[in-house]
This record gives C-alpha cells, structure tokens and sequence, in this order.
C-alpha cells in the first residue's frame, strides 16, 4: 500500500482517519486491509502476538474463557478502534485474550514491528492508542465487578439499557456472544421479558420503548 493510497483509503474507511493523520508510507507499507465474515477467528489466548488490527468497519469480540471453557464477552470493540494493541504495547510474547469478528468486518492488519516503529515516532497515534486504552479499560471493570455470576436474564436486561429505546438490529447469534450464553438461553429470555410486556417484536427484531426501558433498569437495582 503506497502512502498516495491513504487519502482514498480513509475516505472509503473514515473511521480510521485520525489513526493514519500522520503516518508514514513506509510503516504503512508492508499493512494489508483484510475482509472477514462473521465469527472468523483473529488470535486466540496464548498465541504469540504477530499483529494488531485497526478496524476499518464491523465490530470485533474480545473474550477470555472462564474455568469451565466458557468464552465470556470481555468488551465489543467498534470501527475506528483497535485490536491486540495491549499485548503489543506491553511487549509481552503471547495474547491474554482471544478476538474474532462479531460482525463482516474490514480490518488493517499491521505486523508488530510496524506497529512499534509507528507509536513510537507518531504522536497523534498515541493519543489515540491512550484513548482506546482507557475506553476498553473502563469497559471491561465496569462490567466485569459482578457480570460473570450474573444469570443470563440479567446479563441481557443491562445490554438492553445500554441499548436503550428503539430498534435491536442485532441477531440471536450476535446477542448470545455478547452476553456469553446459547442462543437457546437468549430466545428463552426475549420470551420471558416479551410475556412481562418489556419488550416487542417486531418480525423477529427486538423493540424496546422509554417506558419499558425504565422498568427495565428499575428491575436491575434487584439484581446486581
């Protein structure tokens, strides 16, 4: 990719555009944008860390596994941020999370030593590698306190005030990864929240009003 190449990329992609402001044509040289389906795999825990990702479009899911195997979400990472930064940062051999697309995404895979050259001489990529940081940080210890012990009906009850009122274009699959359950556990619980009027369907998708909303985050000061 030659650095003539980066206004017509980050006009397709613009929520990369402050990553690449000021980077230079030779560290974005040996980069590649790759295209994946949902559910492709990007690292697993405990592989060596080779890459990091700035996701160009899609969202990616970041989980560890619990002692029985369990994978839980940890943080959804959206477009415009990044991937495996942490691990590449701290220079530590292998991945402490496991990442795979939770949508179709575009992502630019930058090889690790690129990546190290350009934090180093790029401040503007600094500050936003800070920002990023400190957005999945506060995500994942906010959510991480009690989310693990949670029951899968509160689990989903909190992603649906995060949500908040409106349309949830988002599929039964892509629901059940989030809140770490089946998708068998995630029709089970729209049912029952359906039955208790705290939610409608709307040809399949879930349809959330103010008022249910509310009465949503009222029945949480119970169960967290």
């Amino acid at each position: 990719m030659e650095i003539t190449e980066v206004k017509e990329f980050v006009k397709k992609y613009p929520a990369i555009h402050s990553w690449l402001h000021n980077i230079q044509g030779d560290i974005l040289l040996p980069c590649r944008l790759v295209h994946y389906a949902r559910g492709k795999s990007l690292f697993r825990r405990g592989d060596e860390v080779k890459k990091v990702y700035l996701i160009c479009a899609g969202e990616v899911i970041i989980t560890n596994s619990s002692l029985k195997g369990t994978e839980m979400c940890v943080v959804v990472v959206p477009e415009g941020a990044s991937v495996g930064e942490m691990e590449a940062m701290l220079g530590v051999p292998e991945l402490v999370y496991s990442a795979k697309t939770l949508t179709d995404s575009s992502l630019l895979e930058i090889p690790l030593w690129a990546f190290k050259r350009w934090i180093s001489t790029d401040l503007q990529a600094c500050r936003q590698l800070a920002t990023e940081l400190a957005r999945k940080l506060h995500t994942s210890s906010v959510a991480a306190v009690h989310y693990h012990s949670l029951p899968a009906l509160t689990r989903f009850k909190i992603y649906l005030v995060d949500c908040g009122e409106g349309k949830i274009q988002d599929t039964r699959e892509k629901l059940a990864e989030i809140c770490g359950v089946s998708v068998r556990t995630i029709n089970r619980v729209i049912v029952e929240l359906k039955n208790e009027n705290l939610l409608h369907l709307e040809k399949g998708k879930l349809i959330l009003e103010e008022e249910q909303i509310k009465r949503i985050a009222e029945s949480l000061e119970n169960e967290i």
